[in-house]
């Protein structure tokens, strides 16, 4: 017998033992540090949408003051009576402000059929002031002539000078590379999509249905979550299934510097890898390797008396760890000694193996929820943070509808200092789900708003009975542009991303006029992908469209394109090949620019 190649096949058989062990043995991290000392609250100071009115009286038509009197607009700014009337007696006004190519806005204070101010700009023949209408708005938010129009205005004392760049290889369309479905039969949705690295994305989903994509589900299971990873071309490589006893979810995705993927959401099961921790629900963490292999799961120490804690968002961040955020009701475990009476908004920075680096938290006394986050390559972190309350950490809401969301955009070093905070908030909706971070140093927020007055926080107009909202921002706070993304019915913004060849916009629309004037709408819902250039500019927009509801989820960034995900219950028109019908499949497709 050679002993020699028995050794060999011993230390063979031994090392495969011991590789194994270590791959099925992974511990979560314990973070046992973190349970014991609270979080660092913060408070959001000021408002960003403080109005600035350069005008303090009459002015003569060279815009120079020469007396007090004025009444305050149907927008509620201060405007100033010319000294001169229409002919049919009307009293014309001025603003104080010039549109872009110097002209003085004046306005009669009344509406248009959509409740808007009209403005004109107007020449004085004969001693009468003569006007004529004009699509300018006065920019209150500046001294300087007014660049905005209806469809781009942003009120805030922040707006900059913007010099957008140019894009070399610009998109003038798209066209639908592939689109694949869950095949679940049931209420399935695919809610978030990243770009995966070396090639294809990674989505993850929730299913009521064991069946399509999720027939190997192990059938004793609740609700259930899943991580899918697809290819270039759309085909599935791996699916990574997340189940118990109770309902679990995740809600956000992020592939970190080794190739691991990290998914985040909340957990009502007891019988489940990471159990849950609290009355109702507990946050979760699940890692998976880049080929869908189990590393290990992690739900937050909380409260047993809460009404429980959601992780809601993730990001990458470029030193191999991850930032996570949500909304939390414990005060034990991660969040020892917050108040009971105030529901927090929180975000954690974890290192590559899980171990919490640091915490903030925003509180008040109604619901506040870390919606969205995103870094950039200096590990500068975006989050945006949506909000009910006007107390506690959000003071500078006082005055504004606590019934509906407002939005705030934060800004942190990667140490987790704040470096700045802007507000989006409105007398109606003001809620903010989507955040990207852009080449050069800011970001791009997307998200939807109403409002209940004609004017007000930081919106101009409202078109329908919602509209969808995108925002730019450079990397001091600056608004560099701002724009409506609209009709005259309902419409969201879902997400938005940077891309080589333009800035995809992506939402749901009931519209078929102003931005969405080329379509008819098709059912009760209808999907939208728009692209926009780097000053906000339409360059393109399509539906993606059947006789139902659709939803979308998401957009990420591909070589060339773009892929986005959602779900509908239509199986017609653009989803003629869904075999689902009447009940929700989730959708998953790419596009590919066409430049010319």
């Amino acid at each position: 017998m050679n002993i020699k190649k028995i050794l060999a096949a011993l230390m063979s058989v031994l090392l495969i033992a011991l590789t194994f062990a270590a791959c099925s043995s992974k511990e979560p991290p314990e973070n046992g540090d973190a349970t014991e000392t609270p979080p660092e609250t913060l408070v959001i100071s000021g408002s960003s949408t403080e109005e600035v009115t350069a005008i303090t009286g009459t002015v003569d038509k060279d815009g120079n003051v020469i007396d007090n009197e004025g009444i305050v607009d149907k927008e509620g700014h201060k405007i100033y009576y010319t000294g001169h009337d229409t002919e049919d007696g009307k009293k014309i006004y001025t603003t104080g402000k010039k549109d872009a190519n110097g002209n003085i806005l004046y306005t009669l204070n009344m509406t248009d059929d959509r409740g808007n101010l009209i403005y004109y700009t107007g020449k004085e023949v004969n001693g009468k002031l003569e006007l004529d209408r004009t699509n300018a708005v006065p920019d209150y938010t500046t001294n300087e002539n007014s660049t905005l129009n209806t469809n781009s205005r942003y009120t805030s004392t922040s707006t900059v000078k913007y010099d957008a760049p140019d894009i070399k290889d610009k998109a003038s369309d798209i066209k639908k590379s592939f689109m694949t479905y869950s095949k679940a039969k049931g209420d399935d949705t695919f809610k978030k999509v990243i770009p995966a690295q070396g090639g294809g994305f990674i989505a993850i989903t929730f299913s009521m249905t064991k069946a399509g994509l999720y027939e190997d589900v192990n059938k004793s299971w609740a609700d259930f979550a899943n991580i899918v990873k697809f290819s270039d071309k759309g085909e599935v490589e791996w699916i990574y299934n997340v189940g118990g006893d109770g309902q679990i979810s995740l809600d956000g995705v992020a592939q970190l510097k080794d190739g691991s993927i990290v998914a985040v959401g909340y957990t009502l099961a007891t019988d489940t890898d990471a159990p849950m921790n609290s009355l109702l629900t507990s946050s979760l963490i699940v890692k998976v390797s880049e080929k869908g292999e189990y590393i290990w799961s992690y739900s937050f120490p909380g409260d047993e008396n809460s009404n429980g804690d959601y992780l809601v968002s993730v990001c990458a961040t470029p030193d191999g760890g991850f930032v996570a955020g949500g909304r939390a009701d414990s005060t034990a475990g991660f969040f020892n000694g917050t108040q009971s009476d105030h529901f927090k908004a929180f975000l954690f920075k974890f290192d590559k193996n899980g171990e919490v680096e640091w915490r903030k938290t925003l509180t008040g006394s109604r619901g506040n929820t870390f919606e969205a986050v995103d870094t950039n390559e200096d590990g500068d972190i975006f989050a945006l943070c949506t909000t009910l309350s006007n107390d506690g950490s959000f003071t500078s809401f006082k005055g504004y509808n606590n019934q509906t969301a407002n939005t705030v955009v934060l800004k942190f070093d990667k140490k987790g200092n704040l470096q700045w905070s802007k507000n989006l908030m409105s007398s109606g909706l003001s809620k903010f789900t989507s955040v990207d971070a852009t080449k050069d140093g800011g970001c791009i927020v997307g998200g939807t708003f109403s409002i209940l007055k004609r004017v007000d926080g930081s919106f101009q107009v409202n078109y329908g009975g919602t509209d969808g909202y995108v925002v730019k921002y450079n990397k001091d706070g600056g608004v560099c542009w701002a724009r409506n993304v609209a009709g005259a019915a309902d419409d969201e913004v879902a997400g938005v991303a940077e891309t080589e060849n333009g800035i995809v916009i992506v939402g749901r629309t009931k519209s078929n006029n102003l931005d969405f004037s080329e379509f008819d709408n098709i059912g009760d819902y209808d999907c939208f992908v728009m692209i926009v250039d780097n000053a906000g500019k339409t360059i393109c927009t399509n539906k993606i469209a059947g006789k139902g509801t659709e939803y979308m989820g998401g957009v990420a960034a591909t070589e060339g394109g773009f892929a986005v995900v959602g779900w509908t219950n239509s199986n017609d028109t653009d989803f003629s090949d869904n075999p689902v019908a009447r009940s929700f499949s989730g959708f998953c497709a790419k596009y590919d620019y066409i430049i010319k």
